[in-house]
C-alpha cells in the first residue's frame, strides 16, 4: 500500500521512482556509486550502519540528527543531519545537487571515516578493549 502511494505522488511530480527488493551486493554498490546521497531517516535506529555502507561507496548522507546515526553521521563531513521533516530532507538533497563540489567533498570523507574507523579490524579493536574493561584485565 505505501509502494503503490509512493509511487503515485512520484508520477504526479514527475520524480523517478523504482523500487528494487533484494538487489545484490553488485546492484546495491552501482547504485551507491551513482547516487547523489543516500536518504536515511529511520527513527530512533540503535546504530547508524546505513551511513557505513553508503560512506564506503564514497555516497553522502542525508539522515536524522538523532539516536544512533549520530554515531556514523557527522553533519558537514560526511552528509547532512536533518530534522524529521520533509522540508528538511528535500532541502538537503537540493544543496548537494546544487554543490557538486562540497558533495564530493562529503564523499571523501566518508571513505575515509571508514577507513580510518569503522573497518572490522577497528571494530575488533573497540570490542576487545570494551571486553578488558569490563574484566577487569
Amino acid at each position: 500500500m505505501y509502494q503503490a502511494a509512493a509511487q503515485n505522488a512520484a508520477s504526479r511530480l514527475g520524480v523517478e521512482f523504482e523500487v528494487r527488493s533484494a538487489a545484490s551486493d553488485e546492484d546495491l554498490v552501482d547504485a551507491l556509486n551513482r547516487a547523489v546521497a543516500v536518504v536515511y531517516t529511520p527513527r530512533l535506529e540503535p546504530f547508524g550502519l546505513v551511513p557505513l555502507e553508503a560512506g564506503a561507496c564514497g555516497t553522502p548522507v542525508i539522515g536524522l540528527a538523532e539516536a544512533g546515526v549520530r554515531e556514523t553521521l557527522v553533519d558537514g563531513v560526511n552528509g547532512l543531519a536533518v530534522r524529521p521533516c520533509a522540508e528538511d530532507v528535500a532541502h538537503a538533497i537540493n544543496e548537494l545537487r546544487a554543490s557538486p563540489a562540497w558533495a564530493d567533498e562529503l564523499r571523501r570523507n566518508g571513505r575515509r571515516m571508514v577507513e580510518e574507523r569503522w573497518t572490522v579490524d577497528h571494530a575488533a579493536r573497540r570490542l576487545e578493549g570494551a571486553l578488558t574493561s569490563i574484566s577487569g584485565r
